[in-house]
């Protein structure tokens, strides 16, 4: 865990409950559950998580970094010994995590249709609620990065342009204003979208992940310049096993650049 700070994103496509407003999250403790899956990155395995899942983050909550998994609104901090799970969401919706205020601390959000909502509280859903419309109905990944190097991070709505993903930007912080600007990049199906700042210059890096024909190892495409100037495939690898899922995490090493790694699953 020394090696992450906190997490950026992964994105897999798919807060309020029923009334459309999470009240203030109620946590506790489990013992953990029989392992389900590894996460690694390129320079070795990291973590392993207990509990089943649908997506998975790297956040750091003021305390020290956790991992966050996220299933059917369930959001479980996922240590070797004790879990601590909070309600923020609901099942269908498609969770993001980001530091959406500035202030270095990383923030859970759900995106339902086209309506983001994210928590003001670092990590355990608390605080108040804010909520706004941004992308399409018809959204394939929702994700978060920081796209202008301000230290904030803003929302992307991912959609189709035919068989081509578009992905739309926000130029503001959080709620989605401003004018949006959209980028067409990779494919509306099967790529899996993920973000962070891979080369170290203080701007997330759009990382698209495909499936091999082969069932081999999976291809990353890492788009590294600010997304305004367009999306493009500066660096092509590959990594991981047929249905590892993409996470990207911080690290603290010199210069600052993130790490890429995959979640494996065990069951």
């Amino acid at each position: 865990m020394s090696r992450t700070t906190r997490a950026v994103t992964t994105a897999v496509a798919a807060l309020a409950l029923s009334a459309g407003v999470v009240p203030a999250a109620q946590a506790a403790e489990t013992p953990a559950n029989p392992l389900t899956a590894t996460i690694y990155f390129r320079d070795g395995k990291v973590a392993d998580v207990f509990r089943p899942f649908d997506r998975a983050f790297f956040a750091d909550t003021g305390e020290g970094v956790e991992l966050l998994t996220f299933r059917g609104g369930r959001w479980t901090t996922a240590g070797n010994l004790l879990q601590k799970s909070f309600d923020f969401g609901r099942a269908g919706d498609v969770p993001v995590v980001g530091d959406w205020d500035g202030d270095g601390l990383d923030e859970p959000g759900v995106v339902r249709g086209n309506r983001y909502f994210l928590a003001s509280e670092a990590v355990d859903g608390g605080g108040a609620v804010r909520t706004f419309s941004f992308g399409s109905s018809r959204m394939l990944h929702g994700v978060a990065g920081d796209w202008d190097g301000d230290g904030v991070e803003e929302p992307v709505a991912v959609t189709s342009a035919g068989r081509t993903g578009r992905f739309w930007f926000a130029t503001e912080q959080v709620d989605g204003g401003g004018t949006p600007y959209a980028r067409d990049w990779g494919r509306a199906q099967g790529d899996v979208v993920a973000a962070g700042d891979l080369d170290g210059d203080g701007v997330d890096s759009v990382v698209l992940q495909r499936a091999s024909q082969d069932g081999g190892a999976p291809t990353f495409f890492v788009s590294d310049g600010p997304p305004a100037a367009g999306l493009r495939a500066d660096e092509v690898l590959r990594y991981g096993r047929s249905g590892d899922l993409p996470l990207v995490a911080e690290s603290g090493r010199a210069g600052g650049a993130d790490l890429l790694g995959v979640v494996r699953e065990r069951w």
